[in-house]
């Protein structure tokens, strides 16, 4: 940094700061030394013709090596080129200030980057819609420095330079941040998960480091973008995480340098339908037997960070079975009146009993059974189709469908590939058994007499039998 704009800088934000903290007061030249001679008369000066160019703005810039002290008196354009006469030198680096904007003279500068006439808030650069951290507006150098200065903010003339560091396009490295300029090699490495469960959280690091270690990124300007579509910058920003829902490359950028890393999406385990099981529940039923199968729909949610804006499966879809068989079935089942009336051999039985004494007591109780025993076999072959359905080929692609889908937030395939299944393949599955051949038993028909000997029987259902 010139030792000259230095002292200049320095006096006239002296100046600058006591005009601010009073209503009027006097400010002495700046000799060419740059200092204030404390013997001078003071000039009053009113707040309102403080001098424009004494608003001033601090922001970053990349340059040629070597070329620092030629931006002093160099101008930054409202495109965030930097001009000497007729030559482009450099551009601001970023698409808003390194730190907070630091604003001294005029009360009436307000803070808008971009606004008409006024460079406050963001300099020279353009405003942030997720530029790239290079202002392509400047000259493109194989080695280049980033530079601190400060400006004035309506002129954008160059006031004061300060090197931060230097690097060059071999390695991705940067000089030292010294007021000599002398240049110590500086690398830049990203480092990434390799793989990530989805749905879990991965996240990628960028490290700066010099041949005496590790240095502070905090005032470099970072931008990432991934491969899903997700990008964002930032001052100090060095690291990036989220919720994975797919294998994504995320590519960052500083100085229009760029590496990229890519995290592997891997699968979630245990992706599969359970196959139906279920045993008899013995209920008051119009029928023999009845099996139903109720399904528990998957749910979705959004991945964030490199994966923002994209929808993934977050649990699978699920099908449980019920299996229900008339109550009369089951010893416990409830007692009709007329029992002991039903056959001479359950005389000894209590006026009101159940299927399943009646029948042992009048001995057709094998053939009581063998009914029960039929039903649950009948229903039993529903399940198996629905069940092959859900374990065979069909099932297990639509999980493994399920599991990697990842898509646009607004897409619907979870809903479409799920409503296709239920609908086309797995409601048919189930519909094929076999008929039954007659079984005769003592049934109560609540006439006279209340109980008599009846058959029953089931024909077989056509259909699928699986998909």
């Amino acid at each position: 940094m010139s030792t000259r704009s230095s002292v200049i800088r320095a006096a006239l934000l002296a100046c600058a700061f006591a005009l601010v903290g009073v209503i009027v007061l006097g400010c002495a030249d700046v000799e060419e030394a740059g200092l204030l001679d404390p013997a001078a008369t003071l000039t009053s000066i009113g707040v309102g013709d403080l001098p424009a160019d004494l608003s001033t703005t601090m922001d970053t810039a990349y340059v040629a090596p070597g070329s620092e002290d030629e931006l002093v008196g160099a101008l930054v354009n409202e495109d965030g080129s930097i001009t000497k006469g007729d030559a482009h030198i450099g551009s601001v680096a970023a698409t808003g200030p390194l730190r907070s904007t630091v604003t001294t003279g005029r009360s009436d500068v307000d803070g808008g980057s971009g606004a008409p006439g006024n460079r406050s808030g963001g300099g020279g650069a353009v405003v942030d819609e997720g530029a790239p951290t290079f202002n392509p507006n400047g000259p493109q150098f194989d080695v280049m420095c980033m530079v601190s200065i400060w400006y004035y903010t309506d002129t954008g003339e160059i006031i004061s330079v300060e090197i931060l560091f230097c690097w060059d396009d071999e390695n991705g490295g940067g000089g030292g941040n010294n007021n000599n300029n002398n240049q110590e090699q500086v690398t830049f490495s990203l480092s990434c998960d390799v793989s990530v469960k989805r749905g879990s959280y991965g996240s990628c690091l960028v490290d700066a480091n010099t041949d005496d270690g590790e240095i502070d990124t905090d005032e470099f300007t970072f931008s990432w973008s991934s491969s899903t579509g997700a990008s964002d910058s930032g001052v100090g920003m060095n690291s990036w995480g989220g919720t994975v829902t797919e294998t994504a490359t995320i590519t960052v950028s500083i100085a229009g340098k760029s590496e990229s890393k890519t995290v592997l999406a891997t699968s979630r385990p245990g992706w599969a339908f359970q196959p139906l099981s279920e045993q008899p529940n013995y209920t008051s039923l119009q029928d023999g037997g009845l099996y139903t199968i109720t399904p528990r729909n998957p749910s979705s949610g959004t991945g964030s960070g490199p994966w923002a804006g994209r929808r993934y499966v977050t649990r699978p879809p699920s099908i449980t079975g019920r299996m229900d068989i008339h109550h009369d079935f089951a010893s416990y089942g409830p007692a009709y009146p007329g029992a002991n009336t039903a056959c001479a051999n359950a005389a000894g039985l209590p006026h009101a009993d159940n299927y399943w004494n009646v029948n042992r007591a009048c001995g057709t109780f094998s053939a009581y059974t063998a009914w029960r025993d039929f039903l649950i076999r009948h229903e039993r072959q529903h399940e198996r189709g629905w069940s092959n359905c859900m374990t065979g080929g069909t099932g297990r692609r639509l999980m493994t469908d399920l599991e990697g889908l990842a898509v646009d937030a607004s897409s619907n395939e979870m809903s479409r590939l799920w409503d296709e299944f239920w609908y086309r393949e797995m409601v048919p599955a189930g519909r094929w058994a076999s008929s039954g051949s007659s079984r005769t038993f003592y049934i109560y028909f609540g006439g006279t007499p209340p109980w008599s000997r009846g058959t029953e029987s089931t024909p077989g259902h056509s259909g699928n039998h699986g998909c």
